[in-house]
């Protein structure tokens, strides 16, 4: 997976030109070094080698270790019944699912009693029932669906664990470890929407779009794709969005996610990243992924017209393509009062860039000033002031700014910028995260 710079590393000054925007920093972003990498869901069932051939169905003492550690296991800790499937191969997760689908197939044939096989593995349905830990409810329905969900967080839980235990201070190739269980968790979603009893049933989105385990699905995909583009991911994470997408057609918050990936393709840190063979990761150029970002954005803002994230990054990304009268425009048109305080500062940011695009001075400072009212010492607002007033030849200022910028520190001065390319859902990952989890834990 691709990640983010690690911009607590990084001297104040050297921190600052990392993160200032692009109105102003252009070309300031080439000495990052960017990986491609495979795409971050690799599924179980995925045919990885030539010859390589989907497994049987797991062994009964295999099964039960699975069962036992997704019951057991804490959502949100990389705890002790969860160490065992760290170290589980691929076949082994194929397997796994093998047997899911053997079990599905025999609890949905309604019998209450009686021989069932599930590859070579020769039981009872009352013993199905134990091996799983069903409940009196969930055994007359033949319904596995907790089992999945916690199944699904499970291997959630270790792709994240696993992804944060890599971190790098730089662009960082994922490994197949997070790979591995994020595709095996979004293989367990995909099962919720198979419903007991209908196991060759349409899954598209109208046949279950109403169903109970759908607020589940839509909450996995929204948490997911937020901690993916919390992590810069930007080889699989585009991918995962559109087929979020494809499940729940217009979601506003994926469309954010989505323009807000594109913005980072755009980025001189991705597009002039030295290492990157763009054609091998299907990155398109600049001027695409602006393209896309403008749709994703004009999208969401269609389904949410009060979505106010969406019109900021809008007017950004019009600025971008040079439209300046029409990126000023549609950031004086967004309401603002009500976003986030980290909203506000970009809608200010880059009004003031498109007011001194336009050759607006006082209007130009004004909106830097007010972004520098929200964070004193935003490094990016500095840097923003700074270049604006060498623009328009006020030297002496444009020095004075400087020297702020140098007294400022990562510690005492936040700067929303560093968390720019997280769009929406991406800077509250761990919210999403959590609030995933929290239906599956454990009261103390």
């Amino acid at each position: 997976m691709v990640r983010s710079v690690g911009w607590a590393l990084l001297p104040p000054f050297l921190a600052a030109i990392f993160v200032a925007p692009p109105a102003f920093a252009q070309g300031r972003l080439s000495t990052l070094e960017v990986k491609p990498a495979p795409s971050p869901f690799i599924s179980p069932r995925s045919v990885t080698s030539p010859g390589w051939r989907s497994p049987a169905p797991v062994s009964p003492a295999r099964f039960r270790v699975w069962v036992s550690a997704v019951y057991q296991h804490q959502p949100g800790e990389a705890d002790e019944p969860s160490r065992p499937i760290w170290s589980w191969s691929q076949t082994d997760l194929a397997s796994v699912l093998a047997t899911l689908d053997g079990i599905r197939a025999a609890l949905s044939s309604g019998a209450a009693v009686g021989v069932v096989h599930v590859g070579q593995w020769t039981t009872t349905v009352a013993q199905l029932h134990e091996v799983l830990a069903l409940t009196p409810a969930e055994t007359l329905s033949g319904d596995i669906s907790r089992l999945l969900k916690r199944g699904a967080i499970l291997h959630t839980d270790i792709a994240v664990a696993a992804s944060n235990a890599e971190r790098q201070p730089d662009f960082a190739a994922m490994l197949s470890l997070p790979s591995l269980h994020f595709g095996m968790a979004m293989e367990l979603v995909d099962a919720l929407r198979l419903r007991p009893g209908a196991a060759d049933q349409d899954t598209g989105p109208a046949s279950w779009r109403n169903a109970p385990d759908t607020p589940f699905i839509r909450a996995w995909y929204l948490a997911t794709a937020a901690f993916l583009q919390s992590q810069y991911e930007i080889i699989g994470t585009p991918g995962f969005i559109d087929r979020g997408l494809l499940l729940f057609p217009g979601e506003p918050r994926l469309l954010l996610m989505a323009g807000g990936v594109c913005e980072l393709l755009a980025s001189p840190r991705v597009q002039e990243g030295h290492d990157v063979d763009r054609s091998a990761a299907s990155i398109d150029t600049r001027d695409g992924n602006l393209r896309k970002a403008e749709s994703f954005y004009r999208q969401a803002l269609k389904r949410d017209a009060a979505l106010v994230e969406a019109r900021v990054r809008l007017g950004r990304v019009l600025g971008l393509k040079g439209q300046h009268k029409k990126a000023l425009a549609e950031l004086q048109a967004a309401r603002a009062d009500d976003a986030d305080q980290a909203v506000r500062y970009f809608r200010l940011l880059f009004v003031g860039d498109e007011q001194a695009a336009l050759g607006h001075e006082a209007a130009a400072r004004q909106a830097y000033g007010d972004a520098l009212h929200l964070y004193p010492g935003a490094q990016s607002a500095h840097l923003a002031m700074s270049s604006f007033e060498r623009r328009f030849g006020i030297r002496e200022a444009a020095a004075s700014s400087i020297r702020d910028l140098l007294q400022t520190t990562a510690a005492s001065a936040p700067d929303p910028w560093a968390e720019y390319y997280a769009a929406g859902d991406g800077r509250r990952a761990q919210q999403l995260l959590d609030g995933l989890r929290e239906p599956f834990r454990r009261r103390r």
